[in-house]
């Protein structure tokens, strides 16, 4: 009980804080946190239906419908897993500065 009272109470502090500073930085902070959490949780998934495929294939007799199915689980957790990434990398490279042109020479054949 004690750690749904911590919880409840961080929670308050975090919403108090953003409500009265007024920053959006808080609330993007909370959004990071939980996108690293849902890419942790997919990862794990993905690797616990890995072991699974694993698994059924070194059976004597492996169902080859089951190994299909866990196949395409995988393979759907890998593309929102990258799709994930992608954003992140798209986001970080969205913040960085871009480099200036200024001074270096054009490229020829492009």
């Amino acid at each position: 009980m004690k750690t749904s009272i911590d919880g409840t109470y961080r929670n308050h502090t975090i919403n108090e804080l953003e409500q009265s500073t007024g920053n959006a930085h808080i609330g993007m902070a909370r959004k990071e946190i939980a996108m690293k959490q849902l890419l942790k949780a997919l990862r794990a998934r993905h690797s616990i239906v890995a072991a699974k495929i694993d698994e059924e294939q070194r059976r004597p007799r492996p169902d080859g419908i089951r190994v299909r199915a866990l196949k395409k689980i995988r393979l759907h957790l890998k593309e929102q897993i990258t799709l994930l990434e992608r954003g992140d990398a798209m986001k970080a490279t969205a913040a960085r500065p871009k480099a200036s042109n200024f001074g270096s020479p054009l490229l020829a054949g492009r």
